[in-house]
């Protein structure tokens, strides 16, 4: 389980609940979106996209268990990190093999981590697959089954960096 050492939490709160700690308290709900102090919680059905938009520069969003399936590219050009709960084989982005892009990321410090990122076809004219990464962070992560003309799994620039990720399919 993924543990926010910032925030101090290992589990995740459902929105519209309040959790206390030692007795204080250290969540507020906003809109849809659980957050703990550094954290945005998020889960399949709600939008990432919004998630992101909400949080603040240094601020996590957490991927709850489960498939997103996105009609749009996820676009992150700020420095926060989109992490998964439980790894890449808990939480799949699936473009539903649309011809998108699952996630750009376009900030030098974003962070993607521990996430599946699928479905992607852009067929055999279109470039750039399921992740365009130019500057930017992906780690612990599997790009699969997606199709493009070329970077089918990642295109990735300007010092863009995957660490420990799978591309197959």
């Amino acid at each position: 389980m993924f543990i926010n050492r910032k925030a101090r939490l290992g589990y995740v709160k459902p929105a519209n609940q309040t959790v206390n700690i030692n007795g204080g308290k250290v969540s507020e709900t906003i809109g849809l979106y659980s957050l703990t102090n550094e954290c945005v919680y998020v889960s399949p059905g709600q939008s990432i996209q919004s998630a992101i938009d909400a949080a603040t520069n240094g601020q996590t969003v957490i991927l709850n268990d489960g498939t997103f399936t996105i009609t749009s590219t996820i676009q992150f050009a700020k420095p926060i990190t989109v992490r998964s709960l439980n790894g890449y084989s808990s939480v799949s982005i699936s473009a539903n093999n649309a011809a998108i892009e699952c996630v750009s990321i376009t900030q030098s410090n974003a962070v993607l981590d521990g996430v599946t990122l699928t479905g992607t076809d852009r067929g055999s004219s279109l470039e750039r697959g399921a992740l365009v990464c130019a500057p930017g962070l992906v780690l612990n992560s599997r790009l699969y089954n997606n199709r493009a003309r070329s970077g089918a799994g990642a295109w990735c620039g300007n010092g863009a960096r995957l660490i420990n990720c799978l591309v197959d399919g």
